[in-house]
């Protein structure tokens, strides 16, 4: 079992299989290893053995029978050998064929301090779902950050708190609880992994500099709030929208009826945004690549700044996601920051070349959400990013009081199987 276990650990798909044999077994499993790399059946072996001398009774029979060596030397494939040392190790062994093997020497992705790039990759609509942020709450890292989104949502009549753990299927039926609930989920994640070192990172498909997540909040409240969004979705698209569009007509003279159009609202939003969404808009990084303006059109005015043009256009335009993914490099950890992973089977698909690692930090439909997070924090950390946790953990106020009990006993040793040990005196 302990060599299946190993490949399941590693993620090998390769034969597994354990040997039990004498003290010669590690050579002969080195032996059927060396075979099967010989002859193109496996591109690796990884040999794994393991001696224990628990038992004294056995070495003095050894010694009876002349295989020990009486100068405590062992000397393996020579001809002054006298015989062997038993001691205890576990040894792993990792054959390959040769120009492999010497490859293994390059520069490669972990050596001279090269470093994996981290790409941030925030999805949008269509991420949110109701309870997102039941789980989140349970982080204190995660809930101050919410609870200062809150106080700037309150005035605006805006409670935060029920949109992240409500349960009313209708909730997001106004865009204002979407758009809200998913800017929530996102900016706390990324306040953390700021907390956590994670830092050189590029944004793809993102929405705003996070760097002035408050104000940006605050401001693009005030516009929602303003244009009255969910009085102007329930008069342009009503509830029964469904069998309206069964009749095309009766839908065109339910708009001529209003004397406006749906573009009308999105003008309305250009016009009003740019004086209260961005008042002093800052130029937009290079590490933002954005999916709302193709390539050849980053060098316009539009594209130069973080302004309130924009992230409007930003809302009413096309996502070119596929052209922006591609400027994620190779071997690069694409974190992804939603209430949910909704991009993680494109990512896989578009940049499953490129060896790139994908790995979402919350996802709907697990049993516990704070685990997935811990156990997406323990994949970073596997990829080479060199992590501060202690954020994670509430802060030790000092002196500790007297009723404190220590942590010791959680750290002991598995006395749970009986082993009958001997002593031998040496005469």
């Amino acid at each position: 079992m302990q060599a299946n276990r190993i490949s399941f650990y590693l993620n090998l798909t390769g034969p597994s299989y354990q040997l039990d044999n004498t003290w010669v077994g590690g050579i002969q499993c080195l032996d059927i290893a060396k075979g099967l790399v010989e002859e193109g059946s496996l591109d690796g072996c990884i040999v794994c053995v393991a001696n224990l001398t628990i038992s004294p009774c056995v070495s003095k029979q050894m010694q009876g029978l002349g295989v020990l060596s009486t100068d405590e030397f062992t000397r393996s494939f020579s001809s002054d050998a006298s015989g062997y040392v038993r001691s205890e190790a576990v040894v792993a062994f990792y054959i390959q064929r040769l120009q492999d093997a010497k490859r293994s020497y390059g520069s490669g992705y972990y050596y001279e301090g090269v470093k994996k790039p981290i790409w941030f990759i925030f999805s949008g609509m269509g991420s949110q779902w109701n309870g997102m942020g039941t789980d989140l709450l349970r982080i204190p890292l995660f809930r101050q950050s919410m609870e200062r989104l809150d106080a700037v949502l309150k005035p605006h009549g805006v409670d935060l708190f029920h949109i992240l753990t409500s349960t009313d299927n209708t909730l997001f039926d106004n865009i204002l609880n979407s758009f809200v609930g998913i800017a929530a989920c996102q900016i706390p994640n990324v306040n953390a992994s700021s907390r956590w070192n994670i830092y050189q990172r590029n944004l793809v498909h993102a929405i705003i500099d996070f760097d002035d997540w408050l104000l940006f909040l605050d401001n693009i409240i005030k516009v929602l709030v303003y244009l009255h969004v969910e009085r102007h979705s329930e008069v342009y698209l009503p509830r029964n929208i469904e069998s309206i569009l069964i009749d095309k007509r009766l839908f065109m003279n339910a708009m001529k009826e209003k004397h406006t159009s749906l573009v009308d609202v999105y003008y309305d939003l250009d016009t009003k945004v740019k004086y209260i969404f961005i008042p002093s808009p800052k130029p937009r990084s290079s590490k933002w690549i954005s999916s709302s303006i193709l390539e050849d059109a980053w060098g316009s005015p539009l594209a130069q700044t973080s302004s309130a043009e924009y992230h409007t256009n930003n809302l009413l335009s096309s996502v070119f996601f596929e052209e922006a993914s591609a400027h994620i490099p190779a071997n690069a950890i694409c974190i992804e920051i939603a209430p949910h992973g909704l991009l993680q089977a494109i990512l896989k698909r578009s940049l499953a070349e490129k060896e790139v690692v994908n790995i979402p930090l919350t996802l709907r439909g697990v049993k516990d959400g704070v685990k997935f997070i811990l156990n997406s924090i323990g994949k970073l950390y596997l990829n080479g990013l060199d992590l501060n946790l202690a954020p994670l953990y509430p802060e030790v106020q000092y002196p500790v009081s007297r009723g404190t009990k220590p942590l010791g006993h959680f750290v002991d040793w598995e006395h749970g199987h009986e082993y009958k040990l001997s002593e031998l005196e040496v005469q």
